[in-house]
């Protein structure tokens, strides 16, 4: 049972995501 804190959640980690896959795209390349 996803709510707004969890869907605003799962966007802020998308967000994360991205920065990490631009900041260090080595590490995130495997995936």
């Amino acid at each position: 049972i996803c709510e707004g804190s969890c869907v605003y959640a799962s966007a802020i980690a998308n967000k994360l995501i991205e920065g990490v896959d631009r900041s260090y795209p080595r590490f995130t390349s495997r995936i």
